[in-house]
């Protein structure tokens, strides 16, 4: 777009100097022969044309619109520069880091499945029965808690008769662990079919949602 528009600048000037040039050529011819000396030879005034249309297109590759017009697409191009510059760093960027990622990888999958699991929660958690732990009731169903906390299954525990309201959607509870995976035999089957249900006692609000509720009482009161 610069460059174009630098042509049609030195296009149109060009034309007005020409335009120029040849009208103060046909004004001499037009004073000599008022003069009466006649005109000039032909050739002489074919040579001062010429070298006049040189010296005003010297003049307008010097005149001060085409250096600033050259002085702006010198500002683009370098802008352009060093805008590819920048693509390029983030690119290189980029490309370090999915190579860090790759190696992290790597390195990660060099462990094999007996030291994870050996490193995971449910192994560090030792034997689970009989353990006290944290639950959130995500769903109530009649008299049912359905209640998650963090295993493979989860456990399905009776509403309480005392304070049944205070156990519904999103309240913590403690609970006892018994089993993480109950299963059972059917129709004197030797192979057990698992239920999809862990076995806990629910023993009531969690230290947590008393505190939580105490709180709220006391901000009331």
């Amino acid at each position: 777009m610069a460059l174009s528009l630098v042509r049609r600048v030195s296009i149109l000037q060009k034309s007005i100097l020409l335009k120029n040039t040849l009208k103060r050529a046909q004004n001499r011819l037009f004073s000599s022969e008022n003069k009466g000396n006649g005109p000039n030879d032909p050739q002489d005034e074919a040579q001062n044309i010429a070298e006049e249309i040189k010296s005003n297109d010297l003049n307008n590759y010097s005149s001060p619109s085409l250096n600033h017009a050259q002085e702006k697409r010198t500002s683009t191009e370098l802008a352009l520069d060093k805008f590819a510059k920048l693509v390029e760093k983030v690119k290189v960027s980029q490309v370090e880091t999915v190579s860090n990622f790759d190696r992290k990888l790597e390195e990660d999958s060099q462990e094999t499945f007996p030291s994870m699991l050996r490193k995971s929660k449910l192994v560090s958690l030792g034997d689970h029965q009989g353990r006290l732990i944290e639950g959130n009731v995500f769903e109530v169903m009649g008299d049912d808690l359905y209640i998650d906390f963090g295993g493979k299954f989860h456990c399905v525990c009776p509403r309480p008769k005392i304070n049944p309201l205070q156990y519904r959607r999103g309240t913590k509870v403690l609970l006892n662990l018994q089993c993480l995976e109950m299963s059972s035999a059917f129709l004197g089957s030797d192979i057990h079919v698992t239920l999809l249900e862990a076995d806990a006692i629910l023993l009531g609000l969690s230290p947590s949602e008393r505190k939580g509720r105490s709180s709220k009482t006391a901000q009331k009161l």
